[in-house]
C-alpha cells in the first residue's frame, strides 16, 4: 500500500528544515563560543556543549541526506555520536553539581529565606 503523502516532498522538506536549523544552531555555538567566557562556569560549559552537540548532530544528518552513503559515513557517525554522548554527559554532570546545595547556599537560605540576599 503506497503512503498517503508524497514521500519525495516530505524528504525534501525534511532536508531543507534541517539545513535551515543548522544556521541558527551554528550561530548560537559561534556567538556563544567566541563572545562569552563559557569556560569559566559549569553552566557556561554545559550551554556550549549542548550547542555543539546540536550542530554536530545536524551536520551528520545533513551530510547523509545530501551525500547518501558516502565513504566513511559509519566512522563519522560513530565519532559524532561518541562526541555528542561525551558533551551531553558533561551537561548532566554540571546540572547535577549545580543543583546540589552548597553549605554557603544552605546558610543563606536559612538566614534569608529563598530570596537572593545580594543587592
Amino acid at each position: 500500500m503506497p503512503p498517503a503523502y508524497n514521500v519525495q516532498f516530505v524528504n525534501n522538506l525534511a532536508s531543507h528544515l534541517a539545513l535551515a536549523a543548522l544556521l541558527p544552531a551554528a550561530l548560537v555555538a559561534l556567538i556563544y563560543g567566541l563572545g562569552s567566557p563559557w569556560w569559566r562556569s559549569g553552566l557556561g560549559r554545559a550551554i556550549f556543549a549542548q550547542s555543539l552537540s546540536v550542530v554536530l548532530g545536524l551536520a551528520l544528518i545533513l551530510a547523509r541526506r545530501f551525500f547518501g552513503d558516502y565513504p566513511g559515513y559509519e566512522i563519522a557517525a560513530v565519532s559524532v555520536y561518541a562526541v555528542i554522548f561525551l558533551l551531553l554527559s558533561t551537561v548532566v554532570v554540571v546540572l547535577i553539581i549545580e543543583r546540589r546545595p552548597t553549605s554557603l547556599t544552605a546558610q543563606r537560605k536559612a538566614q534569608h529565606g529563598n530570596r537572593n540576599p545580594r543587592p
